[in-house]
């Protein structure tokens, strides 16, 4: 009949579909194991950083760190760029030393949107001595999740430093993440983010942050009409710092459920100085300073300098 003759045709084409599929699957990337790397040793961790050269070698990867490491004197390098997934797992990187042979540094130099940094403790030094810098602990510059890590340590360079991130890209995530230690910069530094852009949640700073008196020299050779006019004016700060605040020294994005008990700034010295943001344009909401906060003009617990179109709550 024409029903059992449509039977035979399905089971006589059943073979060469179970073939097609086989085959088709033969050409998509498999599901395993190989997308999780396991990070045991420091020359793994040095393995990772030359993967890490090329900007889509992490996508979909998820890097676990199974135990604490130590990099003194190791000759590691900062992790170039990142897509995928880093679990700390709560293990410790310690004795990372950075300096400026880049200008945007940090354990990662470049988290990508689609990166994720998790559950990691980083424990080092990052130093710079001329030149413009985007300095971070974990990161130098986020555009992805960076959520439960924590900074200790030493960062110094020019601008854009944070404990956590030198720059908080738009679509910048930080939460739960907090920093220890002393941070110095002359422009934007702050103890999650130097620069922050996107968001920042419920997390806390306890670093000193520009607590000494570097003072910006102004050299004679430098001074034309141009500066004479400026200093007329009084719009060129001839010492301290511009916005340093304990959770972001500028903000245009989001702070909210943020905590700092950090010493920030120096006394008569400085501009834009706040507990939470030294200077704001965005949104803050919920956020408590405990820390001194010290400066020469526009110095606020909360906020040094509020630009119009805020919301403060």
């Amino acid at each position: 009949t024409m029903k059992e003759n449509r039977s035979m045709r399905l089971r006589a084409a059943f073979p060469s579909v179970i073939l097609c599929l086989f085959l088709l699957c033969g050409f998509l990337p498999p599901v395993s194991a190989q997308d999780t790397v396991s990070i045991s040793t420091v020359e793994d961790l040095k393995n990772l950083a030359k993967n890490c050269s090329l900007d889509t070698w992490s996508h979909g990867k998820t890097i676990v760190l199974q135990n604490d490491l130590d990099v003194t004197n190791s000759g590691f390098v900062a992790i170039p760029t990142f897509g995928g997934t880093f679990d700390g797992g709560g293990h410790t990187i310690s004795g990372l030393s950075l300096t400026a042979n880049e200008p945007v540094q940090g354990l990662f130099r470049y988290l990508q949107e689609s990166g994720t940094i998790k559950n990691l403790t980083v424990n080092g030094t990052i130093a710079s001595g001329e030149g413009k810098d985007t300095f971070g602990g974990i990161a130098g510059s986020n555009s992805g999740t960076i959520a439960d890590c924590t900074f200790i340590g030493t960062i110094k360079g020019k601008s854009v430093i944070g404990g956590i991130a030198g720059v908080n890209e738009a679509s910048g995530r930080i939460g739960g993440c907090e920093t220890q230690g002393v941070l110095t910069g002359q422009k934007y530094t702050g103890g999650i983010a130097g620069e922050n852009l996107g968001i920042i949640l419920k997390s806390s700073n306890r670093s000193s942050i520009n607590t000494t008196s570097e003072e910006a020299s102004l050299n004679i050779e430098d001074i034309n009409l141009d500066h004479l006019k400026q200093l007329e004016e009084n719009t060129v700060p001839l010492s301290g710092h511009t916005d340093t605040g304990g959770i972001a020294g500028y903000s245009g994005g989001i702070i909210q459920s943020c905590t700092n008990s950090g010493s920030i700034g120096y006394q008569h010295m400085g501009y834009n100085i706040g507990g939470i943001a030294g200077r704001q344009a965005g949104y803050l909401s919920g956020c408590t300073n405990e820390g001194t906060v010290l400066g020469r003009k526009d110095v606020g617990g909360i906020v040094g300098q509020m630009e119009p179109y805020i919301i403060l709550q």
